[in-house]
């Protein structure tokens, strides 16, 4: 994306996040957040300027290579009767990490939350995703057997359905069988105009 940049607490994280790790080993992901996000708050302002920099001329170089903006896809109406998508493990992830983040950097953007939580995630073991990921495997299986019951009374719903009406046919055939009649009759009387007079 043109506009994606680092935010320099985003830089501040992933330098000092094997570090607080190897600490803390026993501490939680949202411990380690919040170790890490004190660490910022006592930070200089000329070390937090540093990483200022850093964003920025992260920030250019990505304009510099930067890809055309794709088209979105017009999105198909979605029935309110279909069951909510499973929700994925880094959106569980998202939701626990944003509301540390924003309680303890109460200056980020919505946009800079969002990028920040993407790289913790990337940043992430496979023990500290592995609760999200279950949570995610569960709120999958609720999707799948709903998804069953919806599709059983969308069928349910078409076979109760009346059949489409004959009247339309009918009148259809009546339409036709008049038409040959009339075509018929005139072609009779034309015979009889062209029949020569007797000798």
């Amino acid at each position: 994306m043109a506009n994606e940049r680092l935010t320099p607490f985003m830089l501040f994280f992933c330098e000092h996040k094997d570090a607080v790790q190897a600490s803390k080993p026993s501490a939680a992901p949202h411990e380690v957040s919040q170790m890490i996000a004190e660490q910022w708050k006592s930070l200089s302002a000329e070390k937090a300027r540093a990483y200022s920099v850093l964003s920025a001329t992260y920030t250019e170089q990505k304009k510099t290579t930067a890809a055309p903006a794709k088209k979105r896809k017009d999105r198909k109406e979605k029935d309110p009767k279909a069951p909510k998508s499973a929700t994925s493990a880094y959106m569980y992830f998202s939701k626990h990490h944003r509301m540390l983040l924003k309680q303890e950097n109460s200056d980020l953007t919505f946009g800079d939350l969002g990028k920040t939580v993407g790289a913790m995630w990337k940043a992430a073991t496979p023990e500290e995703k592995r609760p999200f990921e279950e949570l995610a495997a569960e709120d999958k299986t609720r999707y799948v057997n709903e998804l069953s019951d919806y599709k059983k009374s969308q069928e349910a719903d078409a076979a109760s359905a009346p059949p489409p009406s004959n009247s339309v046919l009918s009148s259809g055939g009546a339409a036709k069988e008049s038409s040959t009649t009339t075509t018929t009759t005139t072609t009779t009387t034309d015979k009889k105009r062209t029949k020569p007079p007797p000798t």
